[in-house]
């Protein structure tokens, strides 16, 4: 646990895996407390760096090619490399290695012939991009999606999970 974590703030955070768009007002009610508590945590947990909001493509990952690609970039070229890549959208994410490889890149496209313009025509123009390495992801088991911190008590993640399904019914 991070040191400047409670019980509370890991609490808000599970929830907020469940419903992230619920209300604060939905949220404190679930969680016992007050709308001005709830928002006041998420204010601080944010301002600390210690919780963000982020997207990724959403659904399932039957209907998509992922792949995991192996960059090494020339020597001195992996800030260049990484600015480049870091604008493609197809390449969700982009990690930093210092063994066997520079950088490993998480790709989703829609089909393989998205992929193979991404590997084979796209990636080689990259200045600075020495070899690659492509592993195409045949099965995911499980994913981020369905990990979550474990803060919450079985009544509290069924109320999360109606407010979740209010939240969609109200967006539609």
């Amino acid at each position: 646990m991070h040191p400047d974590l409670d019980e509370r703030d890991l609490e808000l955070l599970h929830g907020l895996q469940i419903a992230p768009r619920v209300t604060w007002a939905d949220a404190a009610r679930i969680l016992g407390t007050t709308p001005a508590t709830v928002a006041a945590h998420w204010a601080r947990l944010r301002e600390a760096g210690v919780a963000w909001v982020t997207a990724h493509p959403g659904g399932g990952y039957r209907r998509v090619v992922l792949a995991l690609v192996e960059v090494d970039c020339l020597p001195g070229a992996r800030d260049e490399v990484v600015r480049v890549v870091c604008t493609d959208p197809r390449a969700v994410t982009v990690e930093e290695s210092t063994r066997g490889r520079d950088l490993l890149l998480t790709v989703i496209t829609p089909d393989l012939a998205g992929l193979t313009t991404f590997v084979l025509d796209d990636q080689p123009r990259m200045p600075g991009l020495q070899r690659q390495r492509t592993h195409v992801v045949s099965a995911t088991h499980r994913d981020g999606s369905s990990w979550l911190l474990g803060a919450l008590n079985w009544s509290q993640e069924l109320a999360f999970e109606a407010a979740a399904r209010a939240t969609r019914r109200r967006r539609a």
